[in-house]
């Protein structure tokens, strides 16, 4: 399911762990991949005040630093 849909279904009833994407985007994916994921992820879950979401991210192997420091510091622009 889009997360846009969960988000539009269930805002204001649940808490979601916004996780960005671990087996392509931290893996394969740019640096603009990573901070588009966390943004789409905001626009869905951060739209007004009845929603939120833990903006969460974690390295594993084979996941490009880059890609993590960029989710992380895209999180903190928003």
């Amino acid at each position: 399911m889009p997360i846009e849909k969960l988000a539009e279904m269930h805002a204001g009833q649940i808490c979601l762990w916004g996780e960005i994407d671990r087996q392509w985007t931290l893996t394969y994916g740019s640096t603009d991949d990573a901070r588009a994921a966390v943004r789409r992820v905001a626009r869905a879950f951060l739209r007004d005040k009845r929603t939120g979401v833990v903006g969460y991210c974690a390295g594993g192997k084979g996941h490009k630093l880059e890609n993590l420091d960029a989710v992380y510091n895209e999180w903190g622009t928003i």
